[in-house]
């Protein structure tokens, strides 16, 4: 349609060659395809040529032995990450193994999301190239992915709630994925995190099912923001073999919905004729969702929500999610039961946050509560002075007073500076007028 070259081409008998793409790109092939078991434990993976030099010559997803039989042999894994990288560099993809027909009819739809959402490199529609194969239902068995924060959490809190022991829809197994906010080369922080979240597993009489991948390498050109979503759906894809339903926890509820890496009009997109992936959540906003896990003794024992983890920290309790979820749990009254977080809040950490457009109305409902709590102390004046500040540096003035500042610096002039030439030349109103100018913005 409009020019663009077919999706994909539906070949029984074996791939077919694809054209040079029209920026005269060679495709990204895919073959090679194996899975390999030893005592150290199984493997699935894909040669990788063509694209550039920016993929990683092989992409695997590795799984302890006793989960061998969970990897799905076959071209599916490897598409949801190779499908973005190949779109951003206009490369046609071709893959040399069965891929799901259902998977393969999705991917025009996938391309149209991602190219039409933007936040990205510019991306184009390319042509996929792969044998297409109608996978065959199997027991049902839901996986639910597990990163130990409040969104997973409350989807496996909510769903054992609902669904009692027997009942297909209950959720079987965690699935913990190394190389996905963890680095693949961090594996004293992994180890801590797998440790914590089999806890989890036991007390709920789950199973634990760690993968570990290099997925990531595939995409780590684009913002991860937009492109994370590509890495779970690969996982998911590569446990084929295991489940019928993944679930897949919302970042964000319905009302607040924009363009992000998991989203409800993208996630079921990857799913195939055997494999439901599910976006679970969105039905809910995050305070009620932290209502749910501040009432929970585990969740509160092994909550995990740091993708900073510096010197490998489990929670660093200085970022902005750190410091937001803190502010959460001290609103239901639960920051002290939080074992992975400092028990008191530094309102000086709260006040130099930097604070997003997207991110301030959450801070605003988080004061809102506070003050209804604890009144107007410290922490909730932290936070309004946070607002403020990132408010005006997000404002055309702020914007403005921030280029005439840092001219200023690179004179010499420091703002101690400046504020005593506006007392000696004005009495000080050009700052009083600045203070005005900010607390409206």
């Amino acid at each position: 349609m409009d020019g663009v070259a077919p999706a994909h081409r539906q070949s029984p008998g074996g791939a077919r060659r694809p054209t040079r793409s029209p920026h005269g790109r060679d495709p990204i092939v895919v073959d090679d395809v194996r899975i390999a078991a030893d005592a150290s434990g199984a493997e699935l993976s894909a040669r990788v040529t063509g694209g550039g030099s920016d993929l990683p010559p092989r992409l695997w997803f590795r799984v302890p032995v006793e989960h061998a039989a969970a990897l799905a042999a076959g071209g599916d894994a490897f598409l949801p990450v190779l499908l973005l990288a190949a779109m951003s560099g206009g490369a046609p993809l071709r893959i040399e193994a069965e891929v799901s027909a259902m998977l393969l009819g999705s991917t025009r739809r996938i391309m149209r999301l991602y190219r039409d959402w933007g936040g990205m490199p510019p991306l184009d529609e390319i042509e996929i190239t792969a044998p297409a194969v109608a996978r065959e239902r199997r027991e049902p068995q839901t996986g639910a992915f597990f990163s130990g924060g409040v969104d997973s959490f409350h989807t496996v809190l909510k769903n054992l709630a609902r669904y009692p022991v027997g009942d297909v829809r209950r959720i079987t197994h965690l699935v913990l994925v190394h190389g996905f906010d963890i680095p693949v080369e961090d594996r004293r922080l992994f180890e801590t995190v797998r440790t914590r979240a089999g806890e989890v597993a036991a007390h709920a009489g789950l199973r634990l099912l760690p993968v570990i991948t290099n997925a990531r390498a595939a995409i780590a050109h684009l913002p991860w923001e937009s492109a994370h979503g590509t890495v779970l759906a690969s996982v998911a894809l590569a446990l084929g073999e295991l489940f019928d339903t993944v679930l897949i926890a919302s970042s964000y509820e319905f009302l607040e919905l924009r363009p992000w890496g998991t989203h409800p009009s993208l996630d079921p997109l990857w799913s195939t004729e055997t494999l439901e992936i599910r976006h679970d959540g969105a039905e809910l906003p995050k305070p009620e969702k932290m209502r749910v896990v501040a009432a929970s003794p585990i969740a509160l024992r092994i909550l995990r929500v740091c993708w900073k983890n510096p010197d490998g920290q489990y929670n660093c309790g200085r970022c902005e999610k750190c410091l937001r979820t803190m502010v959460t749990l001290a609103a239901h009254g639960a920051l002290e039961r939080a074992e992975q977080f400092p028990r008191v809040i530094d309102p000086r950490l709260v006040e130099q946050l930097p604070l997003g457009e997207f991110i301030r109305p959450r801070w605003q409902d988080l004061a809102r509560q506070l003050r209804a709590r604890d009144g107007d102390g410290p922490v909730v004046r932290a936070i309004d002075s946070a607002l403020r500040r990132s408010a005006w540096a997000d404002s055309a003035l702020g914007r403005i007073d921030a280029r005439v500042w840092a001219r200023l610096s690179r004179l010499g002039v420091t703002p101690a500076r400046a504020k005593s030439l506006d007392r000696a030349l004005t009495g000080g109103r050009a700052t009083a007028l600045l203070r005005r100018l900010q607390r409206r913005a």
